[in-house]
């Protein structure tokens, strides 16, 4: 699966690639820091999953996700996020987004569209290690 994770947070950026890059079947084609950046690399290859933080500067998750799913309709988009608010989750799910997966939270529980694991986690070790629970 080929994933882009988008945060304006570096920490979290730099974390998240360093754990997911250890999965065999998971391949990080690029980070980026905002939404225009994260448009522009699915403009440029091939994405599966968008990892989306909500709120950055520029073009927010949201607005990002929207246009990526109106140019890419294949490309899942689950939103990582620590807002965790009803408001922003409808928000997202609105935009387009094929779930919501809230950092904050003490498991891996997924918002999302349709009940069962989500989507967007795909198949193999992700889905396993980090969409095992799904919340409609």
């Amino acid at each position: 699966m080929r994933l882009l994770i988008v945060d304006d947070d570096t920490l979290i950026l730099k974390s998240l690639s360093l754990t997911l890059s250890r999965e065999e079947d998971i391949d990080i084609i690029g980070c980026a820091t905002d939404g225009a950046e994260a448009i522009k690399i699915c403009e440029e290859q091939s994405v599966d999953i968008v990892l989306m933080d909500i709120r950055m500067p520029g073009i927010d998750g949201i607005s990002a996700t929207k246009l990526v799913k109106q140019r890419y309709p294949n490309t899942r988009v689950m939103m990582l996020t620590t807002f965790d608010d009803k408001p922003n989750i409808q928000q997202a799910l609105s935009a387009g987004a094929d779930g919501y997966l809230a950092r904050k939270s003490s498991s891996s529980a997924t918002y999302s569209k349709r009940t069962g694991y989500h989507p967007a986690c795909g198949t193999g070790t992700f889905k396993q290690r980090y969409c095992s629970t799904s919340i409609s």
